[in-house]
């Protein structure tokens, strides 16, 4: 009987072992992980021990793990998904991509005049800005046009018009960070609005709008007051309109109020600021804007080119901007899989990089946006940190990867954190947070000058945000910098 029981005991061992084998397929460097598992542990126990918390710390140096900790649990990663988009971006783009906003005719030229349409086609450059538009018009001027004779079409073909992202929060209004996505936006999809005070108590502020447009109607019973502070600024998302509300009261002794509003149908706004910006430059348009594709036989006119991809990927790291990343998204669909872009082929074409460049299982693994902002994006720790590491490893962008990373205590999102010396200049890393959501990936530079790949996942919480940031997250990246891989 005892022997029975031996036997048992020795073979369950056994498959036990096989089992977490096969479950952590990257080693663990067990002489260094005693000290750095004591120390990660006791800082998570000190503000929440029952927190859903996914970790891994992979060392660079020595090519295995230092600390797992549900690390192949799924988890939301909110904006911590960007390590992903940018990575993806960067491989099947390449640095250099360009987007290119073109011009066509479908008519001709007859001295100072175009008979016919006049296309502006969008290629999906995120940034998209009133100066791309005006090096369209000034292209115009140059070929001595003084008129238009026809329609201005807008052709948005290269994406579908599925403007928000599965899986997005419905109820939070028009603000900057979830505007909608189209091939063809200028401005970031949103209008610019200052709200100055004046001196006299009662009186209405000034208001001033850019790009000012008839695309847009204001509407303001704003007054300034002594020291209330109730001022409002929106747009009626609720019922898809187009017109912004300026209510309440502003301090006279206030700073200016700025905001950007996201509007409604970014292509016909951009073909508005394209009119409006032709008609400054005295350039006349006889017809109508309408949505069109431009015909095989049109004409190019003139062609506008965004920066290097790897400067727009840097942006989009640096601020965490949700519209160049989904624009990204959308494109890596559209140039793998055909036109038009759309989320299902975002998702495609991301998904392919993850299982055949990085070698993850991409079964379990839910990826609807480039952005973070689904709430139905779930990945785990060790994706990300495999990302990272991989990505380290890429002689064709890894420079470019990294230096688009925010830097502890220097620039975007961590610009305001982890600023103590031991720690600034030591973090390269993206964050995520949404509610009940805090995540941070990237790299760590040890206090031997080694580097250490890392993500940080935290879900489900109710406390404060910014208490696990602080007492959690960057408590951590203090662990890993002190850390000593030294024998």
């Amino acid at each position: 009987m005892k022997k029975s029981v031996l036997f048992f005991l020795i073979i369950t061992c056994g498959v036990l072992c096989s089992f977490q084998h096969k479950e952590h397929s990257i080693p663990v460097a067990k002489t260094e992980a005693d000290s750095l598992h004591n120390a990660i542990e006791r800082v998570i126990r000190a503000v929440d021990p029952d927190v859903h918390a996914g970790i891994e710390v992979f060392s660079l140096k020595e090519n295995q793990s230092l600390f797992q900790r549900s690390e192949n649990h799924l988890f939301m990663p909110a904006s911590s998904l960007k390590v992903i988009t940018g990575a993806a971006a960067l491989h099947i783009l390449g640095i250099d991509y360009r987007f290119d906003t073109k011009l066509y005719t479908d008519g001709r030229k007859k001295k100072h005049e175009i008979k016919g349409n006049v296309y502006i086609k969008g290629s999906g450059d995120p940034e998209l800005s009133m100066r791309s538009l005006e090096e369209l018009v000034f292209a115009l001027k140059l070929q001595g046009i003084e008129r238009i004779d026809g329609n201005i079409c807008v052709d948005i073909s290269e994406f579908d018009e599925i403007a928000q992202g599965p899986g997005w929060m419905w109820d939070e209004g028009a603000v900057y960070y979830n505007s909608p996505i189209s091939s063809l936006a200028v401005n970031h999809t949103c209008i610019d609005i200052w709200v100055r005070p004046n001196t006299k108590v009662a009186e209405p502020p000034t208001i001033y709008v850019r790009p000012r447009t008839d695309y847009v109607q204001i509407l303001s019973d704003a007054t300034v007051s002594t020291e209330e502070d109730t001022l409002s600024v929106k747009r009626r998302w609720m019922t898809k309109e187009n017109i912004i509300d300026i209510t309440g009261k502003i301090p006279s002794s206030a700073e200016p109020y700025y905001v950007a509003i996201p509007l409604e149908a970014p292509h016909l706004f951009t073909a508005c600021v394209f009119r409006d910006i032709l008609n400054k430059n005295n350039i006349g348009v006889s017809g109508e804007i309408k949505v069109k594709s431009v015909p095989e036989e049109a004409t190019e006119l003139a062609s506008s080119s965004s920066r290097p991809l790897s400067q727009i990927v840097e942006q989009m790291m640096k601020d965490s901007d949700n519209l160049i990343a989904d624009m990204l998204f959308k494109k890596m669909g559209q140039v793998r899989y055909g036109a038009p872009g759309t989320w299902q082929k975002g998702t495609r074409a991301v998904r392919d990089f993850l299982e055949k460049q990085i070698g993850l299982n991409t079964e379990r693994v839910v990826i609807m946006d480039g952005s973070g902002l689904s709430r139905y994006n779930l990945i785990s720790p060790h994706d990300l940190v495999a990302s990272l590491v991989w990505m380290k490893k890429q002689f064709a962008c890894s420079s470019e990867f990294c230096a688009s990373l925010p830097i502890s205590g220097i620039d975007g999102t961590l610009m305001d954190r982890m600023q103590d010396p031991a720690l600034k200049g030591k973090i390269r890393a993206k964050t995520g947070a949404m509610t009940g959501i805090s995540s941070i990936s990237g790299y760590a530079t040890t206090q031997d000058g080694n580097e250490l790949a890392f993500s940080i996942m935290l879900n489900g919480f109710t406390k404060s945000q910014e208490q696990y940031k602080t007492q959690i997250e960057d408590r951590i990246c203090g662990v890993l910098v002190n850390h000593s891989e030294k024998k």
